[in-house]
């Protein structure tokens, strides 16, 4: 029997060498030390508050949140992204560009952390609308990694970011869901905007965890943000991880344990179930890692 777990474990990482060398489908990474305003298009991520505080019970967003917070029943920022609507190679996004490339191996030098005069107009607007980044200093990651590949000012990039996630609140949907399924399909409609743009969902376990949309470039000359455009098919390929009909909407301080997701359907990149297994389960099969949507997966962590 042990001989034929091992047959099956070189086979999947035989496997796995193969898809990787020539490049039947490989994870995106970042594309470190790019050119500031070399890219197509935004992400902007959409967290559900409720949802991520029952995993990261430490973040002091978590222990100050309280049922009357908006963050509590509403998404919250996590972050607006540049993009690659087409991958260039491995990579589909750029990261850490120009004199901000230093901050990816030393994030605590000087020129990666933002002023206080840059953050002070923000810290109302970020309690209520962006939480990590009012009371875990986010924005001390996003600016360096994601905002310098703009050619966006720190505070109009910030603004860009808030005034999307704002003018993105679909509504009652989310709030009067909260502790109970919704269809999958509402959620996507909800916030696909009129002409139903394509959007990449992410699950964790079967709960919503975030809604990912997507936005071209208003003006090239400086890289203000437009209007929502549908997500690139390797996007929502590699990243969308709510397969099934229905997801359970977290509600503020309940962190129910939802039972495991279906199977993965014919034809998906994602691997095995891993809740609950070893920490190598997913590497011993050839995987990178097991994902928050409860299967083992080669897309790296963003």
């Amino acid at each position: 029997m042990t001989g034929t777990v091992c047959s099956v474990r070189k086979l999947a990482q035989a496997l796995f060498v193969f898809v990787m060398v020539c490049g039947v489908w490989t994870a995106s990474t970042g594309q470190s030390g790019a050119t500031p305003g070399d890219f197509e298009m935004y992400v902007l991520e959409l967290t559900w508050t409720a949802n991520f505080c029952c995993g990261h019970t430490t973040k002091q967003q978590c222990i100050r949140l309280n049922s009357e917070d908006y963050s509590s029943s509403h998404l919250t920022l996590h972050g607006l992204w540049p993009q690659y609507s087409t991958k260039r190679g491995s990579f589909g996004w750029p990261q850490f560009c120009g004199e901000m490339s230093v901050c990816e191996s030393n994030a605590n030098s000087l020129e990666c952390l933002l002023s206080t005069g840059v953050v002070s107009p923000f810290v109302d607007f970020w309690k209520q609308y962006a939480p990590g980044y009012a009371y875990d200093s986010l924005y001390d990651h996003e600016w360096p990694k994601h905002g310098s590949c703009t050619r966006r000012t720190a505070s109009q990039y910030f603004e860009d970011a808030l005034r999307l996630t704002i003018d993105l609140d679909e509504g009652k949907l989310l709030t009067e869901s909260a502790g109970s399924l919704v269809d999958t399909e509402k959620v996507r409609k909800a916030y696909g905007g009129l002409e139903g743009k394509a959007l990449v969902l992410k699950c964790s376990k079967g709960s919503l965890q975030s809604v990912s949309t997507c936005w071209n470039k208003r003006s090239e000359d400086d890289d203000a943000v437009g209007s929502q455009v549908d997500c690139p098919e390797w996007m929502i390929r590699e990243e969308d991880s709510c397969a099934t009909s229905q997801v359970y909407v977290e509600a503020f301080g309940s962190c129910r344990v939802p039972p495991p997701p279906p199977p993965p359907p014919p034809g998906s990149s994602r691997g095995p179930y891993c809740v609950g297994q070893e920490t190598s389960f997913c590497t011993n099969l050839g995987y990178l890692r097991c994902a928050k949507s409860g299967y083992c997966t080669n897309v790296p962590l963003r």
